[in-house]
C-alpha cells in the first residue's frame, strides 16, 4: 500500500484513463489487482498424507504504469492578474508567508494558509497569477487553473491601481473569461470580490472610483474594499469568506 496526499488523480498511462482520485482520508484505491498465492504443502495434508510434497505456485499480479496528479485542495482559492496582491493578502490574514515582490509571477507554486475566525478555520490556497490565454496554456496557465478546480470557492482579488497602467475592468474580464475557457464548471464556483489596494486611493475618491468598477464589471455578489498591505478591510473579508464556505456546506 502506498499513501498518497488528498488531492492526487491516479491515470493509467497507457490509456489515459483517469483510474481514481484520493478525496477523502482513509480513503482505498485499487490500482493493480495483485497475483492469487500459491498453496504451500499443508493445504494438501490429510490423515493418510501427513508430510505431502505437493504445492502450486502463485500466479503474478496485475502490471500497470500509472501516473499520479496532484491538485490542491482548499475552501478558498485566491484568483487574479500578477500582481494583484494575492500574495500580500494570504500573509495578512494567515501565516502563511509566500514571496511578496514589486514584479509579476513572484509566486510560482501554490501556497497553502489556513484562516481563522473565532474557533473555527478555512483553508486558503494563494494559487499564482493568470494572464489572458492561460486556458490555452499561455504562460503556467493549465498548472494554475487546475489548482483552482480544486477549491470550493474562489476569492477574486482585483488591483485597483495596477502598477502597469492596464484597466482594472479589463483585467477583470480577462480572468472571467480565461475561467470560462478552460470550464464552466469552474466558472460558475461561487466566489467574493475583493476590491485591493484602497489605502493607494485618496479617500475622497475611494467610492466613485470603485463604484464605477463594480458598474462596469456588472458584478453581482458581494464586494469588499480592502488593502492586503495595511489590513484594511480585511476582517469583513474574513467574515464574508466564512459565510460563503459555510453556506456551500449546507447547500
Amino acid at each position: 500500500m502506498v499513501e498518497i496526499p488528498l488531492g492526487t488523480k491516479i491515470y493509467d498511462l497507457e490509456t489515459d484513463e483517469m483510474i481514481g482520485e484520493m478525496i477523502n482520508h482513509e480513503q482505498k484505491i485499487l490500482v493493480a489487482k495483485g497475483g492469487f498465492h500459491g498453496l504451500g504443502n499443508t493445504r494438501f495434508k490429510s490423515s493418510i498424507n501427513r508430510a505431502p510434497r505437493k504445492t502450486t505456485p502463485g500466479s503474478p499480479g496485475e502490471v500497470r504504469e500509472i501516473g499520479l496528479e496532484m491538485s490542491v485542495m482548499a475552501d478558498i482559492g485566491l484568483l487574479g492578474m500578477p500582481n494583484a496582491g494575492k500574495s500580500s493578502l494570504i500573509r495578512q490574514i494567515s501565516s502563511a508567508r509566500p514571496k511578496v515582490a514589486d514584479y509579476p509571477f513572484t509566486t510560482l507554486h501554490p501556497s497553502l494558509g489556513v484562516v481563522s475566525y473565532y474557533d473555527e478555520h478555512i483553508v486558503m490556497a494563494d494559487i499564482p497569477g493568470l494572464i489572458e490565454d492561460a486556458s490555452e496554456g499561455v504562460g503556467l496557465g493549465f498548472e494554475f487553473l487546475k489548482h483552482l478546480a480544486r477549491t470550493k470557492a474562489l476569492l477574486h482579488i482585483l488591483d485597483v491601481m495596477p502598477a502597469d497602467g492596464s484597466d482594472p475592468i479589463d483585467n477583470f474580464l480577462i480572468i472571467e473569461n480565461e475561467l470560462a475557457k478552460y470550464d464552466q464548471d469552474l466558472a460558475n464556483k461561487p466566489r467574493l470580490l475583493a476590491i485591493n489596494k484602497m489605502d493607494l486611493l485618496p479617500a475622497d475618491e475611494r467610492d466613485k472610483i470603485t463604484a464605477k468598477i463594480v458598474k462596469a464589471i456588472k458584478y453581482k455578489g458581494e464586494v469588499f474594499y480592502i488593502s492586503a498591505l495595511n489590513g484594511l478591510g480585511c476582517k469583513d473579508l474574513i467574515a464574508g469568506m466564512f459565510k460563503l464556505t459555510k453556506a456551500n456546506e449546507e447547500a
